[in-house]
């Protein structure tokens, strides 16, 4: 069903209801208009909670980005897994080939996020910059510690995976205080998960292990809750920091 189509029907949908509530309609006109919008809600599968809340509006997307890499250090997966989750979505991963890959060539892995629409948009975006912002970072605290060059991928594996444990937290709490009621956090959740099983069927969940440096996890969980999460969004990223 397109845009147009869905907006129509809850456009219907409120204008019955509103003639429910006037002043000036007869008991005739009120009787008439409750069976039509039983009769809408029957047909299009909706609840009086969807109309209330504009869930019949929301569309889920699959949003795809491609890291041109055959492995990805631990702090990508679980950065990514961290800002789906907080926003309701679900992250895959996946393995691609390029159109004219080399025989024997390795798959590369590409990162699903899996949303409705805004949430699917906010968690892509979120991604993109907080993967450079967090790699510039960490890599300038680490130089503060002078500890050999050979430590620097755990330290910095270690403080972003720290960080996006505190961005997680900072984004779940900001979804406890708006008015986004638990009641349509489990419609999304719904609506996400047939989605996945529709487009995947059944998939595994994926175990990340690894040895990691508690201080630099720490240093990590106390950047995560002061770095800027909005800088406003934008159309065309800067790029992702996908590497070491």
């Amino acid at each position: 069903m397109t845009g147009e189509k869905k907006k129509d029907i809850m456009f219907r949908i409120k204008k019955l209801m509103a003639l429910n509530k006037g002043n000036n309609a007869t008991e005739g006109e009120i009787q008439n208009a409750t069976v039509a919008v039983k009769k809408l809600l029957e047909k299009h599968q909706l609840s009086m909670f969807d109309v209330e809340k504009g869930t019949f509006e929301e569309v889920v997307l699959k949003l795809e980005r491609e890291t041109g890499k055959t492995t990805l250090p631990n702090w990508v997966k679980l950065l990514g897994s961290d800002i789906a989750r907080a926003l309701d979505c679900k992250l895959i991963l996946s393995k691609y080939e390029y159109e004219y890959i080399e025989y024997g060539a390795k798959p590369k892995i590409k990162f699903i996020f899996i949303g409705c629409e805004t949430d699917a948009e906010v968690a892509v975006y979120f991604f993109d910059t907080l993967s450079v912002d967090l790699f510039k970072l960490a890599t300038r605290e680490f130089k503060k510690t002078e500890q050999p060059h050979n430590r620097l991928a755990r330290f910095r594996n270690s403080f972003i995976i720290g960080a996006g444990q505190s961005i997680y937290k900072r984004l779940k709490k900001e979804e406890r205080e708006s008015q986004t009621g638990k009641d349509l956090v489990v419609v999304k959740d719904n609506m996400v998960n047939a989605f996945t099983d529709k487009m995947f069927g059944r998939l595994k969940n994926s175990k990340i292990n690894g040895k990691y440096d508690g201080e630099a996890m720490a240093q990590g969980r106390e950047a995560g809750k002061n770095i800027p999460l909005r800088k406003g969004m934008r159309n065309g990223y800067e790029g992702q920091r996908l590497s070491g």
